[in-house]
């Protein structure tokens, strides 16, 4: 008998990020959100300033994702999530 995998329903944010300038900001953010547990993908878009972040809710909460991202100096807007 096989035992059927958890599939995790992965939720979407999108968090106003102040303070991103140039690419290597965007990889900075990148790299700081990627080595959080829980973290399925990352899109950060330098035209309109925001972060969008694919993330498991059971295993990572957005108050620590928007954390993760003020710990390396960049100011937050309001955020948007999504299911």
């Amino acid at each position: 008998m096989t035992v059927p995998l958890k599939q995790t329903a992965f939720k979407q944010m999108k968090i106003p990020v102040a303070g991103m300038s140039c690419g290597s900001c965007a990889r900075r953010i990148m790299m700081a959100l990627q080595a959080q547990r829980g973290i399925d993908a990352v899109e950060v878009n330098l035209a309109s300033g925001e972060v969008t972040v694919s993330y498991a809710p059971e295993t990572v909460q957005p108050a620590a994702i928007a954390e993760a991202i003020r710990k390396i100096g960049y100011r937050l807007g309001p955020t948007e999530s999504k299911s």
